[in-house]
């Protein structure tokens, strides 16, 4: 039977949803094939699209460009092929495109050892069953992650009606008498949050409020609005900008981020946060032996002096002890400079 290329989409998203793929998992093959649409017009008969067609469209500026005309990220480029390229298997496996015959199983024939054997390459339309698995872990990974953002974002709403009567004025207000009651449910036998976690709960609830009441932004995953809000002063116009720009070209939480911290809005975490020099004494195990002498070079004597100044014998006590770890100390370094001239 035949489909346009529009109504074979609309069956394939059918067919994602049916077999329990979530909305956030789905909106980026919603977004690859309606530009695969666009390329080829709505009413595009789907046998009628050839492979080498496909091909080329693999390789167009609706792959390679956002439409705005800027250059696609290398993480979305790669995803959207992946993503058309199983959508024109489940086309094949319908019955609405002739199978490519590289891509049908058939029992490979005994070779001759005069014979040099060579692998025909796979089909481009065909994904390798390695692209199937990274992309199944990428959504099913993705989804829970934002799960954990979600209920972040749902505990703060809650608190925020429940104990601040969705005031936000009343979570300012230091003498309310709900907020006492928040730290009160935070010594809660059975509750597993800590006061500073249940109240980070409430400022997210309350930065959602006031920073994402345009309509575009509401389409934000929680864990895409959660990042947003590390943007310093959470500045709305920074906010409603790239929160905008992340609806528009499907920009993952990672290239988001990625995008934040080239333009000078946030700063890097983790190994990204790290100098060279850091980074080469964390691989050699050194660095919890630097890092300490780091804050030692830097203590200024003139403020020991006046923190020691008085001739009580606690004092006292304290710089003897001070100096018999002082003395072992210096042994240990001896020990270690040593060693590490051995190994130079």
């Amino acid at each position: 039977m035949q489909k346009t290329l529009e109504e074979a989409i609309g069956l394939y998203l059918t067919y994602l949803e049916k077999k329990g793929d979530k909305p956030n998992s789905i909106r980026p093959f919603k977004r690859a094939l309606n530009r695969l649409v666009d390329c080829f017009g709505s009413g595009k008969i789907v046998s009628e699209v050839t492979d080498t067609e496909i091909q080329a469209y693999l390789t167009s500026d609706f792959i390679m460009k956002t439409k705005k005309g800027n250059p696609a990220a290398k993480e979305t480029i790669g995803r959207d092929r992946r993503l058309i390229k199983r959508a024109v298997v489940y086309f094949g496996e319908q019955g609405w495109r002739e199978v490519p015959a590289k891509s049908r199983k058939t029992r490979k024939a005994p070779a001759s050892k005069k014979t040099s054997i060579v692998k025909a390459s796979p089909s481009p339309t065909v994904p390798s069953d390695m692209d199937r698995v990274l992309d199944d872990a990428a959504a099913y990974i993705n989804e829970q992650f934002n799960r954990v953002a979600d209920s972040m974002m749902a505990i703060g709403r809650y608190l925020l009606k429940t104990f601040f009567d969705d005031d936000p004025d009343k979570v300012k207000d230091k003498s309310s008498r709900k907020s006492v009651s928040l730290r009160q449910l935070s010594q809660h036998p059975d509750m597993t949050m800590s006061f500073s976690a249940l109240r980070r709960a409430v400022d997210l609830a309350i930065h959602e409020r006031t920073c994402f009441t345009d309509s575009t932004l509401n389409q934000l995953s929680s864990s895409h609005k959660i990042l947003l809000l590390r943007i310093e002063n959470q500045d709305p116009r920074l906010i409603k900008k790239y929160g905008k720009q992340a609806v528009k070209e499907g920009l993952s939480v990672r290239k988001l981020e990625e995008l934040l911290i080239k333009d000078g809005h946030l700063l890097p975490r983790g190994a990204g946060a790290i100098d060279g020099e850091q980074r080469k004494l964390i691989k050699f195990g050194l660095s919890k032996i630097v890092s300490p002498l780091d804050d030692f070079l830097e203590t200024n004597l003139d403020t020991f002096d006046e923190k020691s100044s008085d001739s009580d014998d606690t004092s006292k006590e304290a710089v003897e002890i001070t100096i018999d770890k002082m003395i072992k100390a210096k042994a240990k370094l001896d020990e270690y400079i040593g060693h590490l001239k051995n190994r130079l």
